[in-house]
């Protein structure tokens, strides 16, 4: 910021954006929408970042920074960071989410935010529920029931002779 005449001035403004939902004004900033995911163990989702720069300075070097969460991977795919984002113009990064096969089922929070040299953005967080398949469980249930079915079969079909 420069102070003229006891005046303040934006100069330098950065902002993120998830899937293009813009709500307020700050100078770099994170905004997640869906603000939660759900997820099978296993499965995943790409969302869609935009990083637009909202001030009158060109911004160098920007970066996107997400926090790790045990049994969730998330990837930046493309590029880490933006060699250059010139004043009003913005940018979209994909980023794919993915539940490990093993992840427990509960809800985990993810932080994203976005830095440009000494500027940084507030953090913003998506929800990723991770849900196992209660389908899958009855159907484990329904084989386990079918194969005693099948011996008991053919035990009194076959057995004792």
């Amino acid at each position: 910021m420069q102070l003229l005449a006891g005046i303040k001035k934006v100069t330098r403004q950065l902002e993120v954006g998830i899937n293009h939902d813009i709500e307020n004004e700050e100078l770099l900033k994170v905004d997640p929408n869906p603000s939660e995911l759900t997820l099978n163990p296993g499965g995943s989702s790409e969302i869609r970042v935009s990083i637009e720069n909202r001030g009158d300075e060109d911004l160098e070097d920007v970066t996107l920074e997400i926090n790790e969460v045990s049994g969730i991977n998330v990837q930046i795919q493309g590029f880490g960071t933006i060699d250059e984002l010139g004043s009003g113009k913005s940018r979209s990064i994909p980023v794919e989410i993915t539940a490990n096969a093993n992840a427990g089922s509960g809800v985990k929070e993810i932080f994203i935010r976005a830095k440009s040299d000494d500027l940084v953005s507030s953090e913003k967080s998506i929800k990723v529920n991770v849900e196992k398949s209660s389908s899958s469980g009855l159907l484990g249930i329904a084989m386990l029931g079918f194969a005693v079915l099948v011996l008991v079969f053919v035990v009194r079909k076959f057995g004792r002779r």
